[in-house]
């Protein structure tokens, strides 16, 4: 059997996106943060996109009086020619009937610029850069009188330190990354580890919690005990035992448990940059108290008013153009009649997406998590009309203003759990059930999972004792005798 090259045909079908359509399903996927972004790249990238001016008194000073355009008058007018020329036909007569053509995402003739900046500047007043966990290390250590060489240690040490505020160095690496003595090494660390929040740069859970301890200036030598001699009895709160081990009464030892309680095994957790701070909401929720129902508006006071430039749209219609110029007016026109029809396309599904949701969790907008109904992306899609994976589109990095708490979008789907009367419950609801029960349950005599299982099916719900097992997993809720209390507690 011999080798050789050859050409072949394959006929095969296949989806090929348009430009447009992709650009729609770009624009589709940006949270309101990334949006802003885009737009404002759109509007430096094309000339032919321009920033409406809110005040229609603007337009008019600027020569531009929204008068209808002219048809094309060059005798070699093609069919191209005469499609942009119904378009912008249209967008006259738009600009005549309703202001200089605009894509409007929210009419800001109703507040005044000056308002309007004024709610801009303090958004971007929100976001700001926190103080990290090595900031304020290294400003501490600013206010010590350290040598070249104690600095250079301390510099490796900050450097070192974890976001939880534990160092990840030994003695021995620090010393020979510094060209420094262990002993070195080991008194920098010392005075690193007086430093605010107390307990940082511990090497271990108990160092960590021995340092605070020592901070306390309490007589702290039982709960200290009890972190380094027997930690794992700890953990399974093993009360009995470490009194007996130790050598002390059950009341001592609950005593000290109560101040261990107080300490914080994660030094650096308040300096986590927790993502909310940047999160700026899609859409809200908005009550009719006369109708008592709900409705979703979109949240876009930020966004600019776009319209095809009149400048752009006369020379289109001089005669004497040349070609070439003619023909990257129309590319540029077309470019902005694209971005502002998927822009439009954007806000009209996601408003849609928005109010199919509203309308099915409903309950959920009047009484909080406990009552959201099951939900899957398919329903939502086959309520408006558009494909599945469109929706989990527009609600990827999408938030939600409602009365209880600001929400992603996609908290609102949850998978369903069978009841007794042959509904559906939410499997979120059900989540929010169990945290319910462990939280009002008896510390002394915590509900176990079989525990859990009958009185959800004490409420019509069914689940298995594993699921329930599971569910409490996710709740990150401890097993019932990790979470149980002695009585002298």
């Amino acid at each position: 059997m011999s080798l050789r090259a050859e050409t072949s045909q394959i006929q095969t079908q296949r989806l090929v996106l348009s430009p447009q359509i992709r650009q729609f399903l770009r624009l589709l996927q940006m949270p309101v943060i990334e949006l802003k972004e885009a737009i404002d790249q759109e509007l430096s990238s094309n000339p032919a996109l321009e920033e409406a001016a809110t005040d229609p008194s603007e337009d008019a000073a600027s020569g531009d009086t929204s008068v209808p355009d002219k048809p094309l008058e060059n005798s070699k007018t093609t069919a191209e020619d005469l499609k942009l020329q119904e378009k912008l036909d249209n967008l006259a007569r738009l600009e005549e009937d309703y202001d200089p053509y605009s894509y409007r995402l929210n009419d800001l003739d109703s507040e005044s610029r000056e308002e309007t900046d004024r709610k801009s500047s303090y958004r971007q007043m929100l976001i700001t850069k926190p103080t990290t966990l090595i900031d304020h290390l290294t400003w501490q250590k600013m206010h010590l009188d350290l040598s070249e060489e104690d600095d250079k240690i301390a510099n490796f040490i900050i450097g070192n330190i974890n976001e939880d505020g534990y160092l990840t160095a030994s003695l021995e690496e620090i010393a020979h990354e510094t060209n420094a003595t262990v002993s070195d090494a080991k008194s920098v660390l010392k005075l690193i580890q007086q430093f605010d929040p107390p307990g940082v740069a511990a090497t271990s859970l108990a160092e960590c919690l021995v340092l605070q301890l020592n901070g306390l200036g309490k007589n702290a030598g039982l709960p200290i005990r009890m972190i380094t001699e027997c930690l794992p009895l700890l953990e399974r709160r093993k009360y009995s035992q470490i009194a007996r081990q130790l050598g002390v009464g059950e009341q001592s030892v609950q005593a000290a448990v109560k101040l261990i309680g107080t300490l914080e095994p994660k030094p650096g957790r308040s300096f986590y940059q927790e993502e909310h701070i940047t999160v700026v909401p899609d859409l809200r929720i908005v009550k009719d108290e006369e109708a008592n129902t709900y409705r979703a508006e979109l949240i876009d006071e930020d966004f600019p008013r776009l319209r095809i430039s009149p400048g752009y749209r006369r020379m289109l219609r001089d005669k004497n153009l040349d070609k070439k110029t003619k023909e990257y007016l129309r590319e540029r026109i077309h470019s902005g009649l694209w971005f502002m029809n998927a822009m439009e396309q954007r806000r009209s599904t996601l408003k849609k997406i928005a109010d199919a949701i509203t309308e099915i969790q409903s309950e959920y907008m009047e009484h909080g998590p406990s009552r959201l109904k099951p939900l899957r992306m398919k329903d939502i899609a086959s309520k408006i009309g558009i494909h599945e994976s469109t929706v989990s589109r527009a609600i990827q990095g999408k938030y939600m203003e409602t009365p209880h708490n600001t929400v992603p979008l996609k908290s609102f789907f949850s998978s369903s759990v069978a009841t007794d009367n042959g509904s559906e419950e939410s499997q979120k609801s059900t989540l929010e059930r169990i945290r319910k029960l462990i939280e009002s349950e008896n510390p002394l005599k915590p509900l176990s999972d079989q525990q859990l299982v009958a009185r959800l099916k004490g409420d019509g719900i069914r689940v298995a004792r594993r699921t329930a097992a599971k569910y409490r997993d996710l709740l990150k809720i401890l097993p019932s005798h990790l979470r149980r209390r002695d009585a002298a507690a």
